[in-house]
């Protein structure tokens, strides 16, 4: 990338301020290896991805190595997902309350999340739930300018389809 912007947020503020990197370069291999069991009903599959970044600053909070593994299970209208995830430390830049930038890393992280989901056919159209749990391990709490992220979050999701 040739002047590459990047964003850098205020506290407080809901507008992004921007800026140019001259030269900023990410090369990266990603990979993902899937195993079917019982005629598809259970898929494993685990993924890699490894990033060469020049200058972080210009990817905020972009891991250079990222590790999944996924086990999908479909039966009798059920989908149950479980995902576990690991990535390695990332940096960005925020603004300060005095106005200046300061550079944020955010430490590697490790989680898992799970989805569980049931579809029922009725008539000419279908009614889904859905549950998640998203970060279920206890990481303890990183807060970035008040917001926090990777937290633990619980969804319920309930749709009709026509």
């Amino acid at each position: 990338y040739t002047d590459k912007f990047r964003a850098i947020s205020s506290p407080g503020i809901p507008v992004l301020f921007y800026d140019n990197v001259p030269t900023a370069e990410i090369f990266g291999v990603e990979a993902s290896f899937n195993v079917y069991l019982l005629k598809k009903k259970i898929d494993l599959e685990y993924g890699l991805a490894r990033y060469k970044i020049s200058e972080k600053s210009a990817f905020p909070f972009k891991s250079d190595f990222k590790q999944t593994l996924e086990a999908t299970i479909n039966h009798a209208g059920f989908s149950i997902l479980l995902h576990w995830f690991s990535e390695s430390e990332s940096m960005g830049w925020i603004r300060t309350f005095a106005g200046g930038l300061a550079e944020v890393t955010l430490p590697p992280f490790t989680n898992f999340d799970v989805h569980i989901s049931k579809t029922f056919r009725v008539d000419h159209g279908k009614i889904f739930f859905s549950m998640s749990g998203r970060n279920l391990l206890d990481s303890g709490e990183t807060v970035l300018q008040g917001l926090a992220i990777r937290d633990r979050r619980a969804y319920l999701t309930f749709g009709v389809q026509i």
